[in-house]
């Protein structure tokens, strides 16, 4: 489970041992970040820009595409490798688009469409179909039981119980026989949000599984149970919501000041990230099918991070093992610890693999279809979880190869490929004492193509200056003043307590 071998090494002992069937988004190519305001920024004319800023005169001579990539019949091109287009209101802002990604509609099968064309209508379920209910009446009594009421299993369970015996007279039925029929038929639902999965993880000892039989024991531990909301079906709920549709970006763009030519950072698609990626993508052939040569994939992004919209959705619960103190910082817990949430991530998120190297056909809000190609981008994260997520040591950054002790000198910024060359080239306590690193944990970005940890970590400015600046201070401080105190056998008692 959770990975690929590599120059890491072997991945731990971990292993799929069940999978239950039962959402930005934060993960995939539609992500929401906006970048704070830069001053005296590079124009297009500078490294990675294809197209270089225009002036007023130019602008006013053109007519441009829409915002979403569907071009107007006249031509909204500046140039051979140029589309520019006004933006708010006064027209102060002009937008220069990427031409490479356009966004183009297309029909389910991936054919692409016309300019001019209508989207296609959506199928309309008959006033009396409930399914996967048989009736209006099932649907009523599972929506009271389950969202109105709650009630307790026990309880479904008796109550069908004795409808069940006031019906043997008459020869009837109760609408469902007990709370795992009703569950049932709630689970199978498609209308509305992603059903929930279940999984199972056990280790290995020696290369043998824990469990001879391949079953997990009764009384397993709660780590080795997780549930997740498989993230491919998140975000085609999110890209085909209507609610979101005049709130997306769809090719990336860099934005001026009609005045001064000045460049504007804001939304996720103005930035340069976007711009290089789609740079990428479009020079990788594999990412282009052949039999849809006519049109490129479109980027995507969100202008709005409100959660009550459901445009940040919760994927997954991870439950992680825990210990006695004196065995925490044991090397062997802390490796298979940091290892299995890396694992797990891997696991969870597997089912947009594919997606990365070939473009998928998606339906969106307007009710046209694009091709989409997905990648993950940003991880919000503290110091802490940013040293666990980049397999580094604590006191290092993790965004290049500098010790907190000389962060002011020169030093290379962290990569996926320089990492795996010296993991590759020095042992494990050389590449501790040189580079901070870890080198036999495999970051689960490793089994993603297009992905890179020391990339995608992004700092979590809240909560690193109030719960880096308050809390985890405090809590030292305090720990420290109970070991002065109390010694550390009695301090780690009373922490044991207290957590």
């Amino acid at each position: 489970m959770g990975g690929t071998k590599n120059q890491h090494g072997e991945l731990p002992a971990l292993s799929v041992n069940s999978l239950v069937m039962n959402q930005g988004v934060i993960i995939g190519s539609e992500i929401t970040q906006h970048l704070p305001d830069h001053k005296g920024s590079p124009d297009l004319g500078q490294e990675y820009h294809d197209a270089a800023p225009v002036t007023d005169h130019e602008l006013l001579d053109h007519d441009f595409a829409d915002s979403d990539g569907h071009h107007n019949q006249e031509e909204d091109l500046l140039g051979e490798n140029m589309r520019v287009e006004f933006v708010g209101p006064g027209s102060k802002l002009y937008h220069n688009y990427h031409m490479g990604l356009n966004a183009r509609r297309c029909d389910a099968n991936g054919h692409f469409l016309p300019d001019d064309v209508l989207p296609p209508p959506h199928a309309q379920k008959s006033p009396d179909d409930w399914s996967p209910y048989c009736n209006q009446l099932e649907f009523e009594l599972a929506d009271f039981l389950f969202t109105q009421a709650e009630m307790p299993v026990k309880k479904i369970d008796a109550l069908l119980e004795i409808w069940a015996a006031s019906l043997l007279g008459l020869h009837g039925e109760p609408l469902f026989t007990n709370h795992a029929e009703l569950y049932q038929v709630i689970d199978s639902t498609h209308v509305g949000e992603v059903q929930w999965e279940n999984f199972m993880v056990q280790y290995t000892r020696n290369g043998q599984d824990n469990d001879q039989d391949g079953d997990m024991e009764d009384d397993a531990s709660p780590w080795k149970f997780d549930t997740y909301n498989d993230p491919h079906q998140v975000i085609h709920n999110i890209l085909a919501s209507s609610e979101f549709t005049s709130e997306m970006d769809y090719v990336p763009y860099q934005e001026y000041n009609t005045t001064n030519n000045q460049r504007h950072w804001e939304d996720f698609m103005s930035g340069d990230w976007a711009w290089e990626t789609a740079d990428r993508i479009q020079q990788q052939n594999d990412c282009i099918c052949s039999n849809r040569s006519d049109g490129l994939l479109p980027p995507l992004s969100f202008h709005r991070k409100r959660a009550h919209r459901n445009a940040v959705v919760l994927i997954g619960f991870l439950t992680m093992p825990k210990t006695m103190r004196e065995h925490a910082s044991m090397p062997a817990f802390c490796k298979f610890k940091r290892q299995l949430y890396h694992s797990l991530l891997s696991h969870i998120l597997k089912s947009l693999r594919p997606t990365m190297k070939v473009p998928e056909t998606v339906l969106f809000g307007d009710n046209y279809y694009r091709h989409v190609i997905y990648g993950l981008v940003t991880y919000i994260a503290d110091y802490e979880e940013q040293v666990l997520l980049s397999c580094i040591l604590h006191n290092w950054c993790l965004k290049c190869l500098a010790h907190q002790s000389d962060l002011d000198a020169d030093a290379l910024r962290r990569h996926q490929e320089h990492a795996d060359m010296v993991i590759e080239a020095y042992e494990l306590g050389e590449l501790r004492e040189k580079y901070g690193l870890v080198g036999d944990l495999i970051p689960f970005t490793n089994d993603f193509p297009r992905a890179d940890i020391h990339q995608m970590l992004s700092p979590d400015i809240l909560h690193q200056l109030i719960k880096g600046g308050f809390k985890d201070h405090l809590v030292d401080w305090v720990k420290k003043y109970l070991i002065h105190i109390h010694g550390k056998t009695e301090a780690e008692r009373i922490l044991n307590d207290i957590d």
